[in-house]
């Protein structure tokens, strides 16, 4: 699990200093510097991360309400976030992995809003529950954005690093629940949301065992 959350690292750095790039090269100096002021608050928190197995949800909101407002830089305002969590689960005190849900939100801007007309919508959403007589969350990111097969026909070279963070938190995952699961489950999925053979966005699901961090 260290492993793979050393890996997060230096991936969001990479993606993070292409977009400073990006703006450098358009000669929006003003916007690059505000990006590179928000990009060192977010290094700053994954720093204080880095030597923790878990965190709080609460800080895990936190962090990505910062990598939020950063994505919005870069696509002027394009989409509106939401957190939506159960009452009966203790934000202060409920452990979750670090940088868990930001690549799955990166992948929601970039493959599913960007490409989209007008703007969009992202809500994260946690719920607690059971699965073999064990307490569990259910994690879901969706997005109303273009949809997998849209965004795998517009995919490029660019969407490798992208593809590489969602490989590196299932592999994350994948650990996590061996660790605290005896029987093998499916904790991660990801598809399309259809409506009347439509497809309005896309949702993906993840399940973590509940760990308390008091």
């Amino acid at each position: 699990i260290a492993m793979y959350k050393a890996q997060m690292n230096p991936h969001f750095i990479f993606n993070a200093i292409n977009s400073v790039q990006r703006f450098v090269i358009e000669k929006k100096t003003s916007l690059a510097l505000e990006y590179i002021s928000d990009l060192s608050k977010l290094i700053r928190s994954t720093l204080n991360f880095s030597d923790k197995e878990f965190i709080s949800i609460q800080d895990e909101i936190e962090y990505l309400q910062q990598y939020v407002r950063f994505e919005k830089l870069r696509c002027d305002n394009k989409f509106e976030f939401n957190v939506i969590i159960d009452k009966t689960v203790d934000i202060e005190n409920t452990g979750i992995l670090p940088m868990l849900i930001q690549p799955f939100i990166e992948n929601a801007v970039k493959h599913g809003i960007i490409p989209k007309d007008g703007n969009g919508k992202i809500i994260l959403e946690i719920t607690k529950d059971k699965l073999f007589e064990k307490e569990i969350l259910k994690i879901s990111i969706t997005d109303d954005g273009v949809g997998l097969i849209i965004s795998l026909k517009n995919k490029n070279t660019s969407s490798i690093h992208k593809s590489k963070g969602t490989e590196i938190t299932q592999n994350r995952l994948m650990k996590l629940n061996e660790k605290y699961f005896l029987q093998s489950i499916q904790n991660f999925k990801i598809a399309d949301i259809s409506f009347e053979n439509k497809t309005i966005g896309t949702k993906v699901e993840i399940i973590i065992p509940f760990i308390e961090i008091l």
